[in-house]
């Protein structure tokens, strides 16, 4: 990333971290949201393409109490790949609320086997809870929201939080870290849906629309953490169109072919599942639509068993997006991918650096070549924003 490097005043950053999600949503030039992180080791190597996210959230996020202030960390899932990090941002920075899912009560409880930033996630939310359960105000810096529904949330002390703790699929909510700020921010829950906590870590990940609005200007931007078929295609049959309306997508699972591929009862292999390809075509914001996987540069071909990316999955979103606006993050290290809250919805940044090394970021027609995408079908009109 570039010395002189600006975010922007509303809008995206998702950040190149290798396989795996780092991504900030810029409210205003007060209020970040971070949406799990990927800080690996070597990336603090100047040499290292990926991008040292956590490092680079404490130089420019917002500043608080003369510390960097992201006003809310959601934590899809607990998984290495979207927590790595967390530690010292909590140590270095005021996170003023803190968002997960019941899994992580469960996590908790059972002793999970964590990596060392998952554990201190949990403690710091243990801390938190039993704060509030006491009787105490959440005031920034200990606020919580829980995020899906749980027979564990009838149990002490979680039934002792108050309400302004909890949301569910179905429901949205507009306040961040205290502040009601409904004309610029919401967001609406997909997922998870309830669950004993026992479903694999993947499968209870935070699904959300997030808004982001200046006046009439307004983007939306989804994230399904690492959900697969049967999650992802439920969320796409039971939501409407307006809270399914997206500017940018973040492939769920690191481009995964999980999301569309599936071995159902009666199946003898992976078969595409073209309803929530063609959903998420039909639900694609009119203006301009992008679809981002956050993951290393997709493989020419899949071999059996590798994990994500998957080419395959990177075609298949490559035919329900114009040509050039599936976009990976890796092709564009050591720079991030910035969306830009406009007129058209969220825009990508025109100032991504053009590069023929092959190495590096590409301009959106090299992105394209790189991987495998012509020209597609392009979007369907999609309804306007609900209320």
């Amino acid at each position: 990333m570039s010395n002189d490097f600006q975010p922007p005043e509303r809008g995206l950053i998702l950040w190149p971290v290798g396989t795996g999600d780092s991504t900030t949503i810029v409210v205003d030039d007060e209020r970040w949201v971070q949406i799990d992180l990927h800080q690996l080791a070597a990336s603090e190597d100047e040499s290292d393409d990926r991008e040292p996210v956590v490092d680079r959230l404490l130089e420019l996020a917002p500043q608080r109490d003369g510390k960097p202030y992201i006003a809310a960390f959601a934590a899809t899932h607990l998984d290495k790949d979207h927590i790595l990090g967390f530690s010292k941002l909590l140590d270095e920075a005021v996170v003023g609320d803190i968002w997960f899912s019941p899994r992580v009560l469960h996590d908790n409880e059972e002793g999970e086997d964590l990596c060392d930033d998952a554990d201190v996630f949990v403690k710091e939310v243990e801390r938190r809870i039993k704060h509030i359960a006491s009787g105490n105000e959440a005031a920034s810096g200990d606020r919580i929201l829980i995020v899906g529904d749980d027979d564990i949330l009838s149990e002490s002390p979680y039934s002792d939080l108050p309400e302004e703790c909890f949301t569910k699929p179905g429901e949205f909510f507009a306040v961040l870290d205290g502040d009601e700020l409904v004309d610029k921010f919401r967001v609406y829950v997909h997922s998870p849906e309830k669950g004993d906590g026992s479903e694999d870590r993947n499968d209870t990940s935070l699904g959300l629309q997030i808004m982001v609005a200046d006046g009439d200007h307004r983007g939306t931007f989804m994230t399904l953490g690492d959900l697969a078929y049967p999650d992802v295609s439920q969320i796409f049959e039971r939501a409407d169109d307006d809270d399914l309306l997206w500017s940018v997508f973040q492939a769920p699972h690191h481009c995964s072919k999980k999301v569309m591929y599936w071995k159902a009862d009666g199946d003898e292999s992976e078969v595409l599942k073209t309803d929530v390809l063609d959903r998420l075509e039909k639900t694609a914001d009119e203006r301009d639509a992008y679809i981002v996987a956050s993951c290393e540069c997709i493989p020419a071909s899949d071999e059996e068993g590798a994990n994500p990316p998957h080419r395959a999955a990177a075609t298949a979103y490559e035919e329900r997006v114009d040509a050039g606006r599936f976009l990976v993050t890796g092709d564009y290290a050591p720079d991030p991918l910035v969306f830009e809250l406009g007129n058209e919805g969220f825009a990508l940044r025109n100032d991504i650096p053009d590069t023929d090394d092959g190495g590096g970021a590409r301009n959106l027609d090299e992105a394209a070549s790189a991987g495998g995408g012509g020209a597609s079908s392009g979007h369907t009109s999609a309804v306007g924003f609900g209320a």
